[in-house]
């Protein structure tokens, strides 16, 4: 990351001030997602950045409401915080049922396949 190992060491502690340029360098240095370590400091939840490091979420996130401001201009701002917070939640809830069902369907079928991932009797 070019900067001094105690420096670094402070950086990943989360010791100091959050420096945006650090934060970019890390994660492009880290294939991690930058806007994770964002949400991760201002939320207090390290764990946010570190789910969201491969998959990319909160930028993926951020994106799409440049792509939604892009498409309609001035009135992004005419939905209401009770209608963002309606669509969000709809958004997530759905991810939460898909992210459920396939938990259920690993269930599943590790309770037919005795958890080795082949049909009972074909053993290797």
């Amino acid at each position: 990351m070019d900067m001094p190992l105690r420096t670094y060491q402070h950086f990943e502690a989360g010791l100091g001030r959050p420096n945006l340029e650090h934060l970019l360098t890390f994660a492009t240095v880290t294939d991690s997602d930058p806007v994770g370590l964002i949400a991760a400091i201002l939320l207090q939840s390290p764990e946010i950045a570190v789910r969201a490091a491969d998959n990319k979420m909160l930028s993926i996130f951020l994106f799409s409401v440049q792509d939604f401001h892009a498409a309609v201009g001035e009135r992004a701002a005419g939905p209401t915080a009770a209608r963002l917070i309606a669509a969000f939640r709809e958004m997530f809830e759905g991810l939460q049922d898909e992210l459920r069902q396939g938990d259920q369907a690993k269930a599943w079928i590790a309770a037919r396949t005795g958890r080795s991932g082949r049909p009972p009797g074909r053993e290797e």
